[in-house]
């Protein structure tokens, strides 16, 4: 599978329906659920990343202050998934 499929079904599988995850969740190979799970993590925090970079600019931020709040942001959706290390600020 390329990256880009794998990309495509990632965003699938997060259209699915809560009521539906279970069954999603059994329909997975053994084999693949960490991995899955791994993903949508990467997933979650790109995506809150960039929301934070896109909302502050959009609010009249420059793209230091956006930089700041996507750092934040990041480090709140990694401390909410449980990691040891929530910081990993990015500058760019």
């Amino acid at each position: 599978m390329t990256e880009s499929q794998k990309n495509r079904r990632l965003l699938d599988r997060l259209r699915v329906p809560p009521v539906k995850w279970q069954e999603v969740f059994e329909a997975l190979p053994a084999g693949d659920r960490g991995d899955y799970a791994a993903d949508l993590e990467a997933l979650a925090q790109a995506a809150a990343r960039m929301a934070g970079y896109f909302n502050r600019r959009h609010l009249g931020g420059d793209h230091a202050a956006a930089v700041r709040k996507s750092n934040s942001v990041a480090a709140a959706v990694r401390k909410a998934l449980g990691f040891a290390y929530p910081r990993q600020d990015i500058n760019f």
